[in-house]
This record gives C-alpha cells, sequence and structure tokens, in this order.
C-alpha cells in the first residue's frame, strides 16, 4: 500500500511539473500578444454567496472590481474588437500594456453590474449576445434584451450566435452537429437582433462548417475560448484565444494573465 502510494505521489509531482512547464512555455512564446479575458457572469456578493457558490464562471462584484482597479491604477489600455482588428492587420500599434475584456451569454448583469464598473475606471469591453434569449419571453428575464443592446464608449454587444448555444450531449454541441446550411439559418435569424460582425463560438468550440459560415458571411473575426493564452498577430483570426476567467480567480493568477 505504501509503493502505491508513493507511486501516485510521484505521478501527480509529474503531472504537476508538466502542467507548469506547458503553461510557462505558453506564457513566454506568446507573451508578446494581447491578453484576451473572457468572463461570463457578475453577481453581487451576496447572491453569489447565496445562490452562486459553487458556479466558477459567476464571479462576485467585489472581485471583477479589483481587477478593473488593478487594470485603470495600472494604466492598461483596453481594445474594443474594431481596435484588435487595426492592430491583427498591422494598421495600428498598441501600448505594451494593452487587454481586452469580454462577456460571454449577454446576462443582464452585464448592464447592471459590469458596465458601472467599466465606465467609473474608464474601461472598454465587449459582450456577445445569445439572440434567441434576447426576445420578450419573461423565462429569460436574467438576460439582456434587444433594446438593451446600446454600444456605448465602453461597450459594445456582438453575437454569440441565435441558437447555437447549446448541448446534445455529454461530450457534444450542437453546433458541432449541424451542416453549412443549418448554420447559415441561425446567422439569418440573428440578423436585426445582434450585430455578428464579430462572433464567439458557443462554448468556444468552433467546428468546421461554422467558421466556414463566418468566412462567407463577412465576419470579421471569431473568438474562442480557454486556450488561455495570448492572442498574436499570427493567430487564425477565426479562432482568436482567450483567458477563461474563473470566479476563484485570485489577484496573484489575474496579474500573471495581464502583466
Amino acid at each position: 500500500m505504501k509503493k502505491v502510494i508513493k507511486g501516485i505521489c510521484v505521478l501527480l509531482v509529474i503531472c504537476l511539473i508538466a502542467v507548469v512547464g506547458f503553461e510557462g512555455y505558453k506564457y513566454f512564446k506568446y507573451k508578446s500578444g494581447i491578453p484576451i479575458l473572457g468572463y461570463h457572469n457578475v453577481v453581487s456578493d451576496e447572491d453569489k454567496a447565496k445562490y452562486h457558490r459553487g458556479d466558477i464562471y459567476t464571479m462576485a462584484v467585489s472581485d471583477f472590481e479589483k481587477q478593473m482597479k488593478y487594470l485603470a491604477d495600472n494604466q492598461f489600455t483596453t481594445l474594443s474588437l474594431g481596435e484588435v482588428t487595426e492592430w491583427y492587420e498591422g494598421r495600428m500599434e498598441i501600448p505594451l500594456k494593452s487587454v481586452v475584456i469580454t462577456f460571454d451569454d449577454g446576462f443582464e448583469t452585464f448592464n447592471t453590474m459590469v458596465k458601472p464598473i467599466l465606465e467609473k475606471y474608464n474601461l472598454k469591453a465587449t459582450c456577445f449576445v445569445i439572440g434567441v434569449l434576447c426576445q420578450d419571453e419573461p423565462d429569460f428575464y436574467e438576460y439582456l434584451k434587444q433594446d438593451q443592446l446600446v454600444n456605448t464608449q465602453n461597450v459594445e454587444y456582438y453575437s454569440h450566435s441565435y441558437n447555437l448555444h447549446v448541448s446534445t450531449g455529454m461530450f457534444e454541441k450542437k453546433i458541432e452537429t449541424l451542416t453549412t446550411e443549418e448554420i447559415k439559418e441561425d446567422f439569418a435569424a440573428n440578423k436585426g437582433i445582434v450585430d455578428d460582425r464579430y462572433f464567439a463560438y458557443p462554448f468556444g468550440r468552433p467546428s468546421k462548417t461554422s467558421r466556414e459560415v463566418l468566412v462567407e458571411n463577412g465576419t470579421i473575426m471569431g473568438y474562442g475560448y480557454a486556450q488561455n493564452r495570448r492572442a498574436t498577430r499570427s493567430d487564425d483570426r477565426y479562432l482568436m484565444p482567450r483567458f477563461l476567467m474563473y470566479s476563484f480567480m485570485n489577484m496573484t493568477w489575474f496579474k500573471w494573465i495581464v502583466d
């Protein structure tokens, strides 16, 4: 039994070293790129403790504000997706301390919790919205409605699909099962609801057919998820990498990503 436990411990240490080594490799390889942060939901500290304690994608507002204050206090420049495009295409140089803030799913809290903090610190962010949830059905009360998708100096809203953010199995996503024509139909349903010049793949996972639709549609850039590295000019413009931002992320972790 002692040998088994010792073997397991050795294996865990090897795995830890491998993970740290891989993350270090990514850090140094892509450190000249832009960190693109990907959040989901921000709620009050009370709601986090009461309703979202185990939800790793829902962050307490006090933690989110600490991160934004750090960016502001340290003179970071937050970029719009249009500015990312200018940089990517070589038509714009950006400050060394640049970062991109994105949110997925279009929770109503983006306007009520996130937007005031962005305005307070004069930061920019993009919210990727699911079109079908912008409709007026009362069951969808927690999501932004179409008339709330008003671009300002600090915030912009783009597409997270009309209705492709659906799982069809434990490891299978709806977008991975559809034909090119079916994905085109989803894009067509979103016209007039959410701007699709920029697109975040549902669950961060593109398929060959979805990428083809983005190209044919004239979408400027597509954003993935959880590659957990910086974006560079050599990246596929239809699969730009983002860092997945967790609710349990401490400031040391946050600084490691952005600095």
